[in-house]
């Protein structure tokens, strides 16, 4: 499998067609939002080193002072050749990042090499992970509870071969498979998903990153 290769913001032009810009805040400190809408409240995002906030969600259907239930999880960017390996769900027919929840004891690295060989059978190249940037979900659950995702996307390389997946493995339940697809085409097959409320929104912000790496010149 081809690695990630090394591009450099700015490698190439940043007008690309197909995206519409999104305002986004760059080097945001994200706790203080957390902060002023849950005071008190110690999320996995202020564990860590901080990451850049490339944007939140709307969390108007959160009242400040209730306690959320904190969701952390990672996703993996890995480009190559100016397109960006994306797991395709064949059922719902959407295009997401790899990756998935950090599980309690796992820090965020060991999260993304987990999640990324149980998923696609890749193997993160130790050292090669580095902070892209989080983004901040807030919303209400069929329960009423609010539910606090936090999601830090990492770019990272990747060994020249795969481990297999088990056949009994969620991935394998859930048709899924790995891809290597344009940011262009993700998002355009991501926008005509008609899914759940949950799915449609974890689509959007996956969206919004991809065009925010082709904003940076990534892709």
């Amino acid at each position: 499998f081809l690695a990630w290769n090394a591009l450099k913001p700015g490698a190439f032009s940043q007008n690309k067609p197909g995206f519409p810009r999104f305002p986004y805040k760059k080097e945001t400190v994200l706790t203080d939002s957390l902060s002023l809408l849950f005071p008190g409240f110690t999320s996995a995002a202020q564990c860590q080193i901080p990451m850049r906030l490339l944007f939140e969600t709307d969390s108007r259907s959160c009242s400040p002072g209730e306690k959320p239930i904190s969701v952390p999880s990672v996703r993996a960017i890995i480009v190559s050749y100016g397109r960006v390996a994306m797991v395709r769900n064949a059922k719902d027919d959407y295009y997401r990042f790899p990756g998935g929840e950090i599980r309690s004891g796992e820090t965020n690295i060991s999260a993304l090499a987990g999640r990324l060989r149980e998923e696609t059978g890749l193997i993160v190249s130790p050292g090669t992970e580095t902070e892209y940037g989080c983004v901040v979900c807030c919303s209400r659950s069929e329960t009423g509870g609010i539910l606090l995702r936090e999601v830090f996307y990492y770019i990272c390389r990747t060994e020249p071969y795969r481990v297999p997946v088990r056949a009994d493995s969620a991935p394998s339940r859930e048709s899924l498979s790995l891809c290597f697809v344009s940011p262009v085409t993700a998002a355009e097959v991501n926008r005509l998903c008609f899914s759940s409320a949950e799915t449609r929104m974890m689509l959007g912000v996956e969206n919004r990153v991809l065009e925010i790496l082709v904003q940076d010149g990534y892709l």
